[in-house]
């Protein structure tokens, strides 16, 4: 009697633990998949990538090449599409992405580093031409230049100026909206008798930016 109990118990102990729901195996958070980038230009670029699983957000972060996590740019996009901004011209940049499982209330592993260059110029963003101090008597003056350039953006333009031999991106920019008139624009506030060089791009709005044009060098009076 007694091995026929013992054989029961030990029959119901196999079929329990061979009958498990699919609710008792673990949840595998996938991250996500196929990395790209593409419509790339000089200072802008769209970063893609696919999901198998439910998501409400992604985690993305991104710098220059060689970065280490935690020390990039981070933002938590809603769709698995992002457009990023605002990048140096003829750099290598690097991102990493992970996404928030719905079904198990945490995020995935990140996937990356998916490696891009920008370009050197905008190919859907005319460069500013013929970028000089305006040939008048009064262009220049103790404080101020003023400056005439031709194929101006239709959504503005920007001049960076600084010391004469300042390092691009390190120097002052100053927009000139989309009502510029004739290319015209005007640097003020600058101290007298210094040397400055100058330089001017276009904006193109979700096109991003021209590369900048420059340098015009000219000293206050």
């Amino acid at each position: 009697m007694k091995r026929i109990l013992f054989l029961i118990t030990l029959s119901l102990t196999i079929f329990a633990c061979t009958s498990d729901s699919p609710d008792d195996v673990d949840v595998v958070c996938l991250q996500p998949v196929n990395l790209e980038a593409y419509s790339i230009t000089n200072t802008t670029a769209t970063l893609n990538w696919q999901s198998a699983v439910e998501t409400s957000e992604y985690e993305l972060e991104y710098g220059p090449l060689g970065f280490s996590q935690g020390n990039g740019s981070t933002v938590f996009p809603q769709q698995s599409s992002y457009n990023i901004s605002g990048l140096m011209p003829s750099t290598q940049y690097a991102y990493y992405v992970s996404l928030f499982c719905n079904t198990t209330d945490s995020y995935s592993d990140w996937a990356g580093p998916y490696e891009f260059d920008t370009l050197d110029t905008n190919p859907l963003c005319d460069d500013p031409t013929n970028f000089i101090v305006r040939n008048i008597s009064t262009a220049i003056g103790t404080d101020y230049v003023d400056f005439k350039w031709d194929d101006y953006g239709n959504d503005g333009s920007q001049i960076q100026y600084g010391l004469q031999g300042f390092a691009l991106e390190t120097g002052t920019i100053q927009s000139e909206g989309n009502n510029i008139e004739d290319g015209f624009g005007t640097v003020e506030n600058l101290d007298s008798n210094t040397t400055y060089d100058f330089y001017v791009r276009n904006n193109c709005l979700e096109n991003g930016f021209s590369a900048w044009v420059g340098p015009v060098t000219a000293t206050t009076l």
